[in-house]
């Protein structure tokens, strides 16, 4: 059963809730430390427990149901939680934001579920079952009730920073409109809700993150829950069902192409598995509802962690149900999809996937099972620094673009009005330039069994030197056709000829149609620094040329 599944790695946290909590008397009295962070405690992460601990208070199934104990913890957690107040009655993000309205709307992502779990603890009680520690759960509801008020008047006053805290701010202040009935919150969250939602037709939201897609599908189901306005979850369902093309193989999701913190980080699904069920049951979706369950039973299995932390949400939503008995229906699908808007590829075949990504140095990114790696393109020609995508062709077997690099040099003003003092600050634009020469480089993706074989064509000016930079995790054993090699991060080779494979015990990948026309490893003063963290693969090539390498799983 999934909401025993949730029970388990509830408890589990909560034993960290437990063992850290810092006792009366100290400094942070009441508050939890991150685990692994040397950092202060902060409101937020305290909440986020506290929801947890008080969901497990009250169920049932629970091992610490009505636990005495944790009456006594959460008014210490509700002690610290007001003490942190600024005096508009905003909280801090401890290493960036203070005074902050948008942390503040998050803080009360968490205070809202408590106030409605000790206002209704029959929701997972059944009808003639009583609660034993009522009257304590009606005195902490009142004490939450207070904080979300001292909240509520300085996330209205305040502003914001990125396109996702409007709808933070926006669904926590309709929550309080809900609660007060005091119409000027509501008509603060309107304020925000008339700029339009940024969720495009692909289902992206600006900011393009795993991490905040997934905040902003919660703002859209809560701004549902409280408006009662259904096209909210149509921005959620629309960015799910893009979601399924940024699965990888091993149930991680693709961060290459985020634009945010969780930038080529491993990320899994947890935070959206309450999303998927959210809208199979809603919406009646048997899409999402799969891949609820593809979610689930990955974790499940696996014991990822963090696991998700949706039993709040799910006690306050017991319509919420997934059937896992029917395992094998439960997988993720082959795909091929070109999100034009977003200037995204995802290809997904078997246990290998790549993404071609517009506009950025790390152009493709490739996986197979468990093993991630990405490819950089540079050039010595002129001020360029590294080849990107700026239009893509789509092929009936993969994919092809053209970089094309002009080179130019000024010619002298036609007529000088002012000696010259400081050639930097002088505007340029009146120059005539000569165009003596360019640089083209076609790059071909073409889809195979169990992989890609990508050509590449050099043509324009002969000399041209292009490097290939593949970055792959270091640490695991790496075999090629005439050397062994274990690599430390940082650590890089040039591969002249021939191919490697790279295993991990689980998955593999294989690179081969190596070349090298020097013995160079970089190319361009104006491309990004060599990798310091992963294990960088060099080839070359000297226009003009034409070379296929080959990539599989």
């Amino acid at each position: 059963m999934l909401i025993d599944y949730l029970l388990e790695e509830a408890e589990e946290r909560l034993k960290y809730f437990f063992d850290s909590q810092f006792d009366e008397g100290s400094l942070y009295s009441g508050a939890v430390p991150e685990p692994d962070r040397l950092c202060p405690p902060f409101p937020r992460n305290l909440s986020t427990r506290l929801l947890e601990a008080i969901a497990l208070w009250l169920n049932p199934k629970s091992h610490y149901f009505a636990n005495p104990e944790i009456v006594q913890r959460a008014k210490m957690a509700l002690a610290f939680l007001r003490r942190e107040q600024r005096p508009s009655g905003n909280i801090d993000l401890w290493d960036c934001n203070f005074d902050s309205a948008p942390d503040s709307g998050f803080f009360l992502w968490d205070l809202f579920p408590l106030y409605r779990l000790l206002e209704n603890p029959k929701l997972v009680l059944s009808a003639d079952t009583d609660f034993p520690l009522a009257e304590d759960a009606a005195l902490l509801k009142e004490e939450v009730k207070a904080l979300i008020l001292s909240v509520l008047e300085g996330l209205r006053t305040g502003g914001f920073h990125t396109a996702n805290h409007r709808w933070v701010m926006a669904s926590s202040l309709a929550a309080g409109f809900n609660l007060t009935g005091d119409y000027k919150y509501m008509e603060r969250a309107e304020q925000y809700l008339a700029e339009g939602i940024d969720c495009n037709e692909d289902g992206e939201y600006s900011e393009r993150s795993a991490i905040y897609n997934a905040v902003n599908n919660q703002a859209m189901i809560m701004l549902f829950e409280e408006t009662g306005d259904k096209q909210y979850l149509s921005y959620v369902q629309r960015n799910l069902r893009m979601m399924v093309y940024f699965f990888e193989a091993d149930g991680s999701l693709f961060t290459g192409n985020s634009t945010r913190q969780d930038r080529g980080k491993k990320m899994y699904a947890g935070r959206y598995l309450y999303q998927y069920l959210y809208i199979a049951h809603y919406l009646e979706d048997k899409e999402a509802a799969d891949m609820a369950g593809y979610i689930a039973l990955g974790f499940i299995k696996t014991h990822q962690q963090p696991g998700p932390d949706c039993l709040p949400f799910m006690m306050l939503n017991p319509k919420l149900t997934l059937s896992l008995q029917d395992k094998n229906k439960f997988c993720l699908p082959d795909y091929n999809r070109y999100f034009k808007s977003s200037g995204v590829v995802r290809y997904k075949k078997n246990n290998f996937s790549y993404s071609l990504i517009h506009n950025n140095p790390s152009w493709l990114f490739v996986n197979s099972g468990t093993i991630n790696a990405c490819c950089k393109i540079s050039l010595g020609f002129f001020n360029y620094g590294h080849v990107k995508i700026h239009e893509l062709e789509t092929l009936e077997d993969g994919y092809r673009f053209n970089f094309l690099a002009i080179g130019w040099y000024f010619e002298p003003l036609d007529k000088v009005t002012k000696k010259i003092t400081n050639f930097r600050a002088e505007d340029h634009s009146i120059r005539r330039r000569q165009n003596p020469n360019s640089s083209d480089l076609e790059v071909i993706i073409r889809n195979r069994e169990n992989g890609i074989d990508i050509t590449f064509n050099a043509s324009g000016i002969n000399g041209v030197h292009y490097c290939f930079e593949f970055i792959l995790p270091p640490g695991l054993p790496l075999s090629g056709d005439h050397f062994a090699l274990l690599p430390k991060p940082g650590d890089y080779i040039l591969l002249k000829d021939g191919g490697f494979t790279i295993r991990d015990g689980r998955s593999s990948l294989s690179i081969r149609g190596a070349f090298a026309d020097t013995e160079l490893f970089t190319t361009s003063r104006n491309s990004e620094p060599r990798s310091s963290e992963g294990f960088t693969l060099y080839m070359n090539g000297t226009s003009p040329f034409s070379r296929t390498v080959s990539i599989t799983c």
